[in-house]
């Protein structure tokens, strides 16, 4: 863990558009899972995933609807800042109704 690292539910208050303003989502991808011909295969598909603006807001954005809808949101902060999340979605879903989405 990093020093001066809080963990807490993130609140409705929190879900302002600054709150992911200096998030760095960047993925450095080599290779990908794809499904050919009914069998799953490992390809080779370098490419940078990196997370603009509006990625950035549509996902408070999302946030907002979790917890809106039940679900629950998970923040790791480092100095205020917003470091990595987690959230839960509510809606249970299987044949059993015993899963829900951790996104």
């Amino acid at each position: 863990m990093i020093a001066n690292t809080i963990i807490r539910n993130l609140t409705l208050e929190d879900c302002q558009p600054e709150l992911m303003k200096k998030f760095n989502r960047y993925q450095e991808i080599k290779r990908c899972w794809r499904k050919h011909e009914n069998n799953w295969v490992l390809i080779d598909n370098p490419h940078i995933g990196q997370w603009d603006d509006k990625q950035k807001y549509d996902k408070v954005y999302g946030f907002i609807e979790c917890i809106n809808t039940g679900g629950t949101v998970i923040g790791a902060f480092v100095d205020d800042e917003l470091i990595g999340f987690a959230s839960v979605i509510n809606n249970l879903f299987g044949s059993n109704n015993d899963y829900v989405q951790l996104e």
